[in-house]
């Protein structure tokens, strides 16, 4: 009967321990989940302030050369942020920039009047493309 108790009082103890290590797997498991969550929002954001902060330097860039020689600009290629991009003179006197190989959820989340754009076309989003107009 002793014996029967003591393997009893081991085998309880053993279980108990084996479903608190289970539990405190599984919130170690759910903390990393929102980690990476919480990291990946991060990277989104700051490759979207990213490209932001580049438009508007090359959008003063552009701005002060068509003062001076507005004809420079009608296919002038560069990167934004590692994507390519070109800008262009428009009818209206202004220019725009586009960007290329933009991933899809990125384009979809710049609104109007982004990095000080005028007029934002995404309707080529799903082809990795998105126009700025200035």
């Amino acid at each position: 009967m002793i014996l029967f108790l003591l393997i009893l009082g081991t085998s309880l103890s053993t279980s108990a321990q084996m479903i608190d290590l289970m539990g405190s797997m599984a919130v170690d498991g759910m903390m990393t989940a929102q980690s990476v969550k919480g990291y990946n929002t991060a990277n989104f954001q700051l490759k979207k302030n990213k490209i932001a902060q580049e438009l508007q330097i090359k959008n003063i860039e552009i701005q002060t050369l068509m003062l001076s020689n507005p004809q420079n600009v009608s296919r002038e290629t560069f990167s934004i942020a590692g994507y390519p991009a070109s800008a262009k003179s428009e009818s209206n006197g202004g220019f725009s920039i586009t960007l290329n190989r933009v991933e899809e959820k990125l384009c979809n989340s710049f609104d109007n009047h982004f990095a000080g754009a005028k007029n934002i076309e995404k309707s080529n989003c799903s082809k990795n493309t998105v126009k700025f107009y200035f």
